[in-house]
């Protein structure tokens, strides 16, 4: 079990790195502050949606471990297991 904690634990930070590089492309290309990125999440993210809150889920899931445990587990799901 402890080496499952682990691998998650890894994955979960390769996901934020990979997002944390991601954003700063995205906002190198569009011209936009990290903090203006930010800030159109959250007010996205109140729309009170399925489609906002999916999509800012991804985000959430870079910065907080629980999130990414369960956002990976629906992934699992979704796709039958796959990966």
């Amino acid at each position: 079990m402890l080496l499952v904690r682990r691998r998650n634990h890894t994955a979960f930070q390769e996901y934020g790195l990979l997002l944390e590089r991601l954003l700063e492309g995205f906002t190198k290309e569009e011209g936009v502050s990290v903090e203006e990125v930010a800030l159109a999440c959250q007010k996205w993210h109140q729309r009170d949606r399925a489609d906002a809150m999916a999509s800012v889920d991804y985000v959430i899931a870079a910065i907080e471990y629980d999130e990414f445990v369960h956002l990976a587990y629906d992934f699992f799901e979704l796709t039958g297991g796959a990966s």
